[in-house]
């Protein structure tokens, strides 16, 4: 597989965990001094767990916040940046130790809220898909509580693969490309897939569905190691 294909696989298929890390940012800290929004983003599933883990990116978030409150940026803030980096260097390597239960458990929460966000703001689930939620507060109520379940999910997926000892081992990008050819993609969804960015929003919200949904369509031994390549990338 070409590498640009590679690439494209990745980002498409995982920047959902992407988007479980980054969100209400805007909610957060636009009108919210900074103890407010840090005491905000300490109650959420998931990231309050991984800031209290880690010190001193809860630092470097407080001065995120200070920095986009006094003297905000166009376009992502900086928050935004910083807990991006969290999902990177913390989240992704420990979530990829999860067992099977654990990470089948975050897709069945994405094929939820996915599915609901289909039918009800196909805006936010490209968004979902493609680089993150970062303004929660626009979704509908049942929107917003399905995408705390999904971090839910996560923050038991992260507390499982910490317990786990941290250093999961995951597919390829090309095992992970067999795999949803088992599950039934296409050299069609893979030429979608490697032109994401120009696709409408229905086709993508439909394209994130089904990589949600292909665990179901695996081999048991494949599943889990599906996952987990998607809830770690």
């Amino acid at each position: 597989m070409k590498r640009n294909s590679t690439i494209a696989l990745v980002l498409v298929a995982g920047a959902v965990a992407v988007a479980l890390a980054v969100w209400a940012v805007k909610y957060f800290t636009a009108d919210a001094d900074t103890e407010r929004a840090m005491a905000t983003y300490r109650a959420q599933p998931l990231v309050g767990l991984v800031l209290a883990d880690n010190p001193a990116v809860e630092a470097e978030l407080r001065g995120a916040i200070e920095q986009d409150q006094s003297h905000p940026q166009p376009g992502q803030s900086r928050v935004f940046d910083t807990i991006a980096k969290l999902r990177q260097t913390v989240i992704a390597p420990t979530v990829a130790a999860a067992d099977t239960a654990s990470a089948l458990a975050v897709m069945k929460a994405r094929v939820g809220l996915v599915g609901y966000l289909q039918k009800h703001d196909l805006v936010a689930c490209r968004q979902f898909a493609a680089a993150g939620i970062q303004d929660i507060s626009k979704l509908d109520d049942e929107g917003q509580r399905l995408f705390r379940a999904t971090l839910a999910a996560m923050e038991a997926a992260y507390r499982n693969g910490k317990a786990n000892g941290g250093k999961g081992s995951l597919p390829t990008a090309e095992e992970f490309r067999a795999m949803l050819q088992t599950a039934g993609f296409t050299d069609d969804d893979f030429a979608k897939l490697r032109d994401a960015a120009a696709l409408k929003d229905a086709d993508l919200c439909a394209l994130e569905l089904r990589i949600d949904e292909a665990p179901d369509k695996l081999p048991d031994d494949k599943r889990g190691p599906f996952a987990r390549f998607v809830i770690a990338h």
